[in-house]
């Protein structure tokens, strides 16, 4: 039985190796990718920018006879960037950022771009691309498709958009009161950190406190409103769910002695619990096992007969104890050496 146990163990270590090096060769391909996405991303904004600076640059110098860049194209959408333009790279799981410090509704300062240093309050947060929009900064123009025009009740083919902004282009911005003069005033905070972190056990939802390092000052987190829920016809009443419609006693079972094969292979090398005549069956091959070896102990040679005997007389015997007689001997002797150094030096 102690081999069958040793066995799903040895699988189940083997089990979780071969899964983190999955895991690791994954997390390496998904980095791969995004970095080969980002630098596409990287590479068609770097032409745009400077395809419309030699525009501007033909535009000064030519004067009257510059080109008509609006020919052939939508003169109502002339300039305006594509959805696929604005939409951020999404971030593989495994490379997001474990902790966001900012949240909708914080107010931020934006640390690049055309509106490097104005302040805006953060409207929507995407976790899954690392970044933010803040309200009224980065905007730009839009096209819309006629069905979004449709929807939204706006004729213009344009709509301007707050484009996403990296994670580490945002700091946070708060309030807090001089202590010299005692008037309140914006502070950007470079760095929080993080106090007080707690993690629920059972809806696994992480909560903690934000402060200013090296001081006392919270940082409270915005204010959430309550979701609206609207109730519909064919919602299940609360009442109809926590009714109890099964009331297990100890004489039924929780469910049929087979659904455990179907759950987990009657087979499997990772499987702990055993039926009991399979188990009682194992647990009779130990038995004769441990026979058959106390068998083998039994019948000896007269060499391991005279060996067994030596080694108990040993044991009876003890340690030996010195007397005082080999003490003075092995006093005598260390004396002697000593001098015989001593004359050897001299």
């Amino acid at each position: 039985m102690q081999k069958i146990i040793q066995r799903a163990k040895a699988a189940d270590r083997q089990a979780l190796r071969r899964q983190a090096a999955k895991a690791t060769q994954e997390w390496k391909v998904d980095r791969k990718v995004f970095r080969q996405q980002l630098a596409e991303q990287n590479r068609q904004k770097a032409a745009g920018i400077k395809e419309a600076r030699l525009a501007r640059r033909q535009d000064w110098e030519m004067g009257p006879i510059a080109p008509n860049r609006v020919f052939g194209k939508d003169t109502d959408t002339f300039g305006a960037l594509e959805q696929m333009q604005i939409a951020p790279i999404e971030v593989p799981e495994k490379l997001r950022r474990k902790r966001w410090n900012i949240a909708e509704g914080d107010r931020v300062v934006l640390l690049s771009g055309k509106d490097r240093g104005k302040i805006g309050m953060v409207m929507t947060t995407w976790k899954e691309s690392d970044r933010v929009a803040v309200e009224g900064l980065n905007r730009a123009y839009m096209k819309t498709n006629e069905w979004q025009r449709k929807l939204d009740s706006n004729p213009s083919p344009l709509s301007p958009t707050d484009v996403p902004v990296l994670y580490d282009q945002v700091r946070l911005v708060y309030t807090i009161r001089d202590p010299r003069t005692r008037e309140l005033r914006d502070v950007i905070i470079d760095e929080v950190e993080i106090r007080n972190f707690k993690k629920d056990r059972h809806t696994r939802e992480e909560t903690w406190q934000r402060f200013i390092p090296g001081t006392n000052i919270e940082i409270p987190w915005p204010a959430k409103g309550e979701p609206e829920h609207t109730d519909h016809e064919d919602d299940t009443l609360r009442i109809t769910v926590e009714e109890r419609t099964f009331v297990p006693t100890l004489l039924i079972p929780p469910f049929p002695e087979t659904v455990i094969d179907e759950l987990r292979g009657k087979y499997c090398k990772f499987r702990t619990r055993h039926d009991e005549d399979y188990v009682e069956r194992k647990m009779k091959e130990d038995k004769e096992a441990e026979a058959r070896k106390n068998l083998a102990v039994k019948m000896r040679t007269p060499l391991q007969e005279f060996h067994i005997k030596q080694k108990e007389e040993k044991e009876k015997r003890g340690e030996p104890q010195l007397t005082e007689d080999m003490l003075a001997r092995i006093g005598e002797v260390i004396a002697a050496n000593k001098a015989g150094q001593q004359n050897a030096t001299a």
